[in-house]
């Protein structure tokens, strides 16, 4: 467990959870952009950083379907808006 309270490993699947209920395909957003791998772990990272991880857990439990949104507060959310852009 890090500060935050996330692991690395728990990090890496909300930050796919969160891109998947905001309408993006992380797999490929990342593979059409040269940065890939480095860009997924500096957003896995920022997740693990996170000094709210409980909002970010609380919106994905009442996210019923893609409407493009992030979680308020997310440290992604400029690197989510940026990927749907290059999709």
């Amino acid at each position: 467990m890090t500060r935050s309270g996330l692991s690395g490993g728990r990090s890496f699947f909300l930050t796919r959870a969160v891109a998947r209920l905001s309408g993006i395909d992380l797999a490929q957003a990342m593979q059409s952009n040269g940065r890939g791998a480095i860009e997924y772990a500096d957003m896995v990272s920022r997740c693990r950083a996170c000094p709210n991880p409980e909002a970010c857990l609380a919106w994905l439990s009442e996210a019923r379907t893609p409407d493009n949104a992030i979680p308020p507060g997310c440290p992604n959310t400029k690197a989510f808006d940026a990927l749907r852009k290059k999709v």
